[in-house]
């Protein structure tokens, strides 16, 4: 609503309340930026200097913790193309002091002024008063909701603290809270190493990295990077796979089992591994391929007793072999070693 003439002298008369606690972003650039790297949404307020229920807003709704709580994970825009609430001189942290927006300590005055007229040209200039008025933004600015008390006929009243808390809340359930810094650094060091791992042609601990940023469940540039990536990982593992199915078609199937298993290895937590591991399971349970793994596994059963130095364990392996799997190959090698051992007596 617009202002009376004595409440308007007294709050422009008055110190500025200012927002601190609450991190004004002094572009539009840097606040998606943040979007787009934290996943934050972005949270813009449009105010004038002229008016008390625009004054309200610094004065009453942003001195509320709890809001200046929940708008920490939000990246925050001011819009005020009015500079009557005047700057403060602050410290920084080389030791230098600089002038910043009394209402908003984080910028300049200068940075809500080109905010408004990048962002709120139509809110200004007619009476009554379009603002105050909260917008929430996503990644790609496009509007998620538009927080007000009032009309544009009769004018506009500030928000509640309690109204925007309980909004920006109900928003935040929906969309998810953005990553905290410790899974933003953790993220950006996962990313690191999937690069490092890719460089040196480590695919399952590129694959190791890369799922543990998918897994963070943000829409962040890195874990859309991570997905991108992901995506040409299962191409090359699909090829793969291609090749060791048609090994079993050519019925060569030892090789495809080791061509499955490759694959299973080199891209581990895919879903081109799930389906070698379901393909490499159904080879198994063809009887034929039963039998010439069973032939495999008493052929190197016998080898093995032969490297421990124990002949007469190794023939009844190698016997067992032949007796119960001749036509195999395993057989055949296995008649191969018989006759390589020496006799033993009786024989």
């Amino acid at each position: 609503m617009r202002a009376t003439a004595a409440a308007l002298a007294l709050l422009l008369g008055s110190a500025a309340a200012g927002t601190k606690g609450i991190e004004f972003l002094a572009t539009s650039e840097a606040a998606v930026e943040v979007a787009r790297s934290r996943g934050k949404l972005i949270f813009l307020t449009v105010m004038v200097d002229h008016d008390a229920e625009n004054r309200a807003v610094v004065e009453d709704s942003f001195q509320d913790p709890k809001l200046k709580k929940t708008l920490e994970d939000f990246a925050c825009l001011l819009a005020n193309p009015e500079s009557d609430h005047g700057s403060v001189r602050i410290r920084l942290d080389n030791g230098k002091t600089a002038a910043r927006c009394a209402d908003a300590p984080t910028i300049e005055c200068g940075h809500h002024q080109r905010l408004a007229q990048a962002y709120a040209r139509g809110f200004y200039g007619d009476k009554p008063v379009k603002t105050p008025v909260h917008f929430v933004l996503d990644r790609d600015e496009h509007v998620l909701d538009t927080i007000f008390t009032g009309d544009f006929e009769t004018g506009m009243n500030h928000t509640s603290s309690s109204e925007l808390v309980k909004r920006l809340e109900t928003l935040l359930k929906k969309r998810g809270r953005p990553l905290s810094e410790a899974d933003y650094k953790r993220m950006v060091g996962l990313l690191q190493d999937a690069k490092a791992a890719r460089a040196r042609d480590l695919t399952a601990s590129e694959l190791e990295a890369l799922l543990a940023v998918v897994a963070l469940g943000r829409d962040v540039d890195g874990v859309r990077e991570a997905r991108a990536r992901l995506k040409e990982i299962e191409g090359a593992a699909g090829a793969e796979l291609e090749k060791a199915k048609a090994l079993v078609e050519a019925k060569r199937w030892e090789e495809a089992l080791d061509a499955f298993l490759a694959v299973r290895e080199r891209f581990p937590g895919t879903l081109t591994a799930g389906a070698a591991q379901q393909a490499e399971n159904e080879l198994r349970a063809r009887p034929e391929v039963k039998r010439i793994l069973q032939a495999r596994d008493l052929y190197l059963a016998g080898k093995a007793f032969l490297e421990k130095g124990r002949p007469e364990p190794a023939r009844r392996k190698f016997e067992e072999c032949v007796r119960r799997y001749e036509g195999t190959k395993y057989a055949a090698l296995a008649e191969q070693e018989l006759e390589a051992l020496p006799a033993t007596e009786g024989r």
